[in-house]
């Protein structure tokens, strides 16, 4: 980042939540995702967001997640999220991986059973 002084912070997005931290002394920002978001922690559907950034004149960026509450969010956040899903999403399985267990497997390894199988 020492090549490029004038950058103030980097923004991203999205991840099906919101993130913010620091790379190399600058602020960085992972939008949320428009249609929801999950509370990885809790195995939890959370609801739709949106970030914005306000620029100083000093050269400091703040930013500020914004979430939506709506139906579709209502109706998933009523049931946990599938263990298999939470593991997918923050990368304990890959989709290849997943695919490849048995059906005995995919129940064994996250106790339920596989909600259905593409053919």
């Amino acid at each position: 980042m020492s090549d490029f002084p004038k950058i103030r912070a980097i923004g991203a997005g999205h991840l099906h939540g919101d993130l913010s931290g620091e790379f190399e002394g600058r602020p960085v920002y992972v939008c949320p995702s428009t249609f929801f978001s999950i509370d990885h922690l809790n195995r939890t559907f959370q609801d739709p967001g949106y970030r914005t950034y306000t620029l100083h004149p000093d050269g400091r960026v703040d930013s500020e997640v914004h979430t939506v509450s709506g139906g579709i969010t209502d109706t998933m956040r009523a049931a946990p999220l599938p263990v298999f899903l939470a593991d997918l999403l923050a990368g304990r399985i890959t989709g290849e991986e997943l695919q490849a267990l048995s059906d005995a497997e995919f129940e064994e390894r996250f106790g339920e059973p596989r909600p259905m199988r593409r053919p």
